[in-house]
């Protein structure tokens, strides 16, 4: 049943599919690619927008191509619309009709559009989901939302230049019922949005949390807390009267330490309301105490006084070791419950063992499951066997039954159960502690990446893609879903524009802003590209193939210089390191063995030519010895045949040497072309340290062979495409 039922679903998704394409036709764009997940060269089935790499990314935090909005409550519109992509990027084009296709001018996409409160969300192409999110427009980004004129049927959205879009224009086109609504709820939302961003309550709250987070003032309220719990803790001591005026003193205190305690609450809940604050344990913690101060206080309930000393549990929430400290002791406590729960059973099954066995024997410590839970109790925390059971009797003899009964418990709940306990407690103890180290190497070592120079800017999605993919084909599948991503308008190549607007809207753990260096850093000055500075989709997967093994090689010298003094790591960090580091040795051998058949295929080819260009000579000569033999004909010819058949004659013949020129005029002009694609191959081949295309004249590649690396540096080899 379960695989038919997923057979019928697979089913009602190509039949959408392809009623799709059935609509808008195949949209082949430049002869590069046609259908985005369908035909490059993956699996049918495979959607480009399905996930992003492995199935690992499902259970993922936060996935780098996220999803469209699906919360109805957040929801204003969602329907979808055509999206126009301006191809020329020119002025307006005469824009497409509801019913049209792509054209010259404009790309024509059936997305899904999704408005919430914060974002205009748009679907992504060819996604029979209908849940994956290609790109998204945060509304205070928004300069201008308007209908054309020339068309009031398209809407079009102006972004802010240095905003999340870098200023890209978007125009779409909803159903004519919804146009009006459309328009009328982007321009109030993204004014409520611009008013939102710029309110002058959101920029207070970030001057009060720039100071509120300084060292200085987490200092100040954590000495306050140790002076409210030293007070406590003199209170104690000294026990004053209620009339006395220490008493008076110390009640004073204590208001004031309430006061000052309830004002930083209040301060941390503005500033951080509402889920921020909420989801902090240590935030609950606070209300909790500080709420029962207030209510013993105001009702006057002195059993509610003690309380107040759990106040100092509030300085683990301001102090970063105790913090981790505290942490570790909550994450242990439920699996040291079930260790607890064992311990009990164990002491349970002893108590009904000694109540049946000894009640009337010693009632007063075994009379009930009660009472002689007590007495084993107290002998396994005191270690003290203090009851009317002796283990000799008055005539000296052994007592077996309670011997064997006394040891058993001594072993199994001493000995055993209750070191199983403590076990389970530092076990868990120094797993959570590590966690915590893990954690803040980790923070340490994002820092360390921000500090590396030229990395080429990828650094966070790097970091991302390595948790995403485990075998070299899905980590092609990855790039390549990427490089997708990034071409958002289909022409099959990206720019550093392209890449420096869509790398800001990867859900990293940082936000990728791209830089021209950076760019140039990513192509390598030029190696990389296409000589319009442009990047295809093989070029890309090889930079970023790249670029992920020179992370890991940084990666690897960072965590080498955080364990400096664990020799063993470093060592093992060090030999890991060196099998990483390229070999120029082994790519000398790899582009001399590439150049070797390089040139063994130009000689091939020219000697191709030369053979074809002798034929045609040959060719030309005989014809020209024809020509001159029916010329001498001719003139015997007139001789006996009337002077029509000579003119005819004479007009055939000439007929006949104007194509024989013009079969010389192609002779020659072949031998112009190969002379021009011979010079023009020897200008392509890559010239380092004296090394060129004339060192290897007659496709002598050996002589390459026996060059050392002094003389040969690193390249990428020209591929020329030879046409036959």
């Amino acid at each position: 049943m379960a695989a038919s039922a997923a057979a019928a679903t697979v089913a009602k998704k190509r039949g959408e599919m392809d009623a799709f394409l059935k609509r808008h036709g195949n949209n082949v764009v430049g002869g590069v690619y046609k259908l985005r997940g369908l035909n490059e060269e993956l699996n049918e089935n495979d959607l480009a927008h399905e996930g992003f790499g492995t199935v690992e990314d499902k259970y993922a935090e936060k996935p780098l191509i996220g999803y469209l909005p699906n919360n109805p409550k957040d929801i204003i519109r969602n329907e979808t619309c055509l999206l126009l992509q301006d191809r020329k990027g020119g002025p307006v084009a005469p824009l497409p009709g509801k019913e049209a296709k792509d054209s010259d001018n404009y790309r024509v996409t059936d997305r899904r559009f999704v408005l919430t409160h914060k974002v205009l969300a748009i679907g992504a192409e060819y996604d029979s989901t209908g849940e994956v999110k290609a790109d998204s427009i945060p509304l205070f980004d928004i300069v201008e939302a308007r209908a054309l004129p020339e068309d009031h049927g398209v809407i079009e959205i102006i972004t802010q230049l240095e905003g999340h879009n870098s200023g890209r224009t978007y125009r779409f086109r909803p159903p004519s019922s919804t146009v009006h609504g459309w328009l009328h709820d982007l321009q109030m939302q993204s004014i409520a949005a611009i008013e939102h961003k710029n309110s002058k309550i959101r920029k207070y709250r970030r001057i009060i949390r720039h100071l509120y987070a300084g060292g200085y003032v987490q200092l100040v309220i954590a000495t306050m807390i140790i002076m409210n719990f030293l007070m406590l803790c003199a209170e104690s001591q000294l026990q004053p009267d209620d009339g006395d005026q220490i008493y008076k003193n110390i009640q004073a205190l204590d208001l004031t330490f309430t006061v000052i305690f309830t004002v930083e609450l209040f301060v941390n809940a503005v500033i951080h309301w509402f889920y921020p604050f909420i989801n902090n344990g240590w935030n609950v913690l606070d209300i909790i105490v500080i709420t029962i101060a207030w209510i013993a206080k105001a009702g006057n309930i002195a059993q509610l006084e003690p309380t107040r000393a759990f106040r100092i549990f509030r300085l683990a929430g301001k102090v970063e070791s105790l913090r981790r400290i505290v942490t570790a002791i909550t994450k242990a406590i439920i699996p040291m419950c079930y260790a607890f729960f064992i311990a009990g059973i164990f002491t349970s099954i002893f108590a009904v063992l000694g109540t049946e066995f000894y009640k009337e024997r010693d009632p007063e410590n075994f009379g009930t499951f009660s009472r002689t839970m007590y007495t084993l109790w107290y002998a396994v925390a005191f270690s003290t066997w203090r009851n009317d059971l002796p283990i000799w009797d008055e005539q000296g003899n052994i007592n077996w039954g309670i011997l064997l009964y006394l040891v058993s418990m001594v072993v199994i709940l001493m000995w055993v159960t209750l070191q199983i306990v403590v076990a389970v407690l530092l076990d868990n103890f120094v797993g959570a502690t590590k966690l915590e180290h893990q954690k803040e190497a980790k923070k340490r070592l994002l820092e360390a990446e921000q500090t590396n120079i030229d990395t080429g800017g990828l650094e966070p999605l790097l970091t991302e893609m390595l948790k995403l993919f485990d075998t070299s084909d899905q980590l092609s599948r990855g790039i390549k879903k990427i490089f997708h991503n990034l071409d958002h308008d289909r022409q099959g190549t990206i720019d550093f524009t392209k890449m420096m607007e869509g790398m800001k809207k990867f859900a990293t753990h940082s936000t990728i802003r791209l830089t021209p260096e950076d760019y140039e850093v990513l192509i390598e000055g030029g190696r990389m590209c296409n000589p319009d500075r442009t990047i295809n989709e093989q070029q890309f997967d090889q930079m970023m193939r790249k670029q992920i093994k020179q992370h890991v090689q940084r990666d690897l010298t960072d965590v080498m210089g955080m364990n400096e003094y664990q020799i063993e790591m470093r060592v093992l960090l060090a030999s890991h390191r060196i099998l990483h580091v390229n070999d120029q040795y082994d790519e000398i051998r790899t582009v001399q063995g590439e150049l070797a058949e390089l040139y063994k295929e130009v000689n091939l080819m020219r000697i191709k030519c030369l053979t074809d260009t002798a034929q045609l000579v040959a060719l030309s000569e005989g014809a020209a010895d024809a020509s001159r033999d029916m010329e001498s004909n001719a003139q015997n010819i007139d001789a006996i045949l009337d002077r029509d058949l000579a003119v005819e004659l004479r007009a055939r013949h000439a007929q006949q040497q104007k194509q024989m020129a013009e079969m010389r005029e192609i002779v020659a002009d072949l031998k112009n072309k190969i002379e021009q694609s011979t010079n023009e191959l020897r200008g392509k081949t890559p010239v380092h340290n004296g090394i060129g295309s004339h060192d290897l004249e007659g496709g002598n590649a050996s002589d390459l062979a026996s060059m050392g690396p002094s003389k040969f540096g690193h390249f990428a080899p020209a591929t020329p495409t030879f046409v036959r």
